[in-house]
């Protein structure tokens, strides 16, 4: 079972089959991403190629594109992207940690 939450509501959806799940977990993903202010697909784009430089082939470039519009759902993708966000994760805490010191 999967759950999106944003400020005002929260969405469950128990997917019928694997391809339902990754795409579920595609949302998720795309969701997080625009909680931390990726917003616009070039920035996301931008921002990810900079976390991640495997994502920087024209090839990667499209499925990036193609996922900010909902339009892929690969299983590969999402762990990598799962991985961008664990790392933009951490570098917001270091950032945190580092004003607090200051």
């Amino acid at each position: 079972m999967t759950t999106f939450k944003d400020m005002k509501k929260t969405i469950t959806i128990e997917p019928f089959d694997e391809y339902m799940e990754s795409m579920a977990k595609s949302v998720e993903l795309l969701n997080k991403f625009k909680i931390y202010g990726l917003t616009m697909r070039k920035r996301f784009v931008s921002k990810v190629i900079e976390t991640d430089p495997f994502f920087a082939s024209l090839e990667n470039i499209d499925h990036l594109q193609q996922f900010w519009l909902g339009r892929l759902r690969d299983n590969n993708i999402n762990e990598r992207l799962e991985a961008v966000l664990g790392k933009l994760t951490q570098g917001l805490a270091d950032q945190l940690e580092k004003l607090k010191q200051q």
